[in-house]
């Protein structure tokens, strides 16, 4: 299955103990092969807590440390979760850190065949 496009879904800064609440809307057929949330400034992603779901689904059970996902392909847990057009991808991002966080989520988007 090749890689047909990185799509960013979130860039913005989280306040010290703000959630962010993020939704996309996929735009067509395809697998989500990994969610990667990246830090700006290159710092620890231990402090940020993430709960996903698509549709009805819940990929998480309540929350999870940001370094499940990854910071980049090589380290990025591989999810392959299909998503069809309509359908919508739900996130929420807790900073747990004493400072506000600028970060970018990422979706790696690949062919259903």
């Amino acid at each position: 299955m090749p890689l047909v496009a990185f799509k960013e879904i979130f860039y913005g800064t989280i306040g010290s103990g703000a959630s962010e609440d993020i939704k996309y809307q996929s735009d067509g057929d395809y697998i989500i092969k990994h969610i990667l949330i990246i830090d700006k400034d290159d710092l620890s992603l231990s402090k940020l807590r993430v709960t996903v779901s698509l549709e009805q689904t819940a990929l998480t059970k309540d929350t999870v440390p940001a370094t499940v996902f990854g910071r980049n392909i090589r380290d990025a847990w591989t999810i392959d979760w299909a998503i069809t057009k309509g359908q919508v991808l739900k996130m929420t991002i807790k900073n747990e850190d004493s400072t506000d966080r600028t970060i970018s989520v990422v979706l790696a988007l690949y062919t259903l065949s």
